[in-house]
């Protein structure tokens, strides 16, 4: 199911950004940088490392294929190092 709202992000946790497996999504962080990782289920990411980061006040698209190397992406998680809100879209 598309999904075109705002996700909060805890502090420090990896935070499930995707509501169904997706191809494409499109965040915005506001408040600080956000970490970004892709996995190919609904389990959180188990290492710190990310595969990109996101900056304050940037907005990015990109195709879940696209951002990591070994596997398909089908669920993308965010971090930050401080609690915020981001706005995504994905289809």
């Amino acid at each position: 199911m598309p999904y075109d709202g705002w996700k909060d992000l805890a502090k420090g946790q990896w935070t499930l950004l995707t509501s169904n497996d997706c191809t494409k999504v499109t965040l915005q962080a506001f408040g600080y940088n956000i970490q970004i990782k892709g996995t190919v289920n609904t389990t959180p990411p188990l290492a710190d490392d990310a595969a990109f980061t996101v900056e304050r006040g940037e907005a990015i698209s990109v195709t879940l294929a696209d951002i990591s190397e070994g596997i398909v992406p089908v669920r993308l998680f965010a971090r930050s190092d401080e609690a915020q809100r981001i706005y995504v879209t994905h289809d």
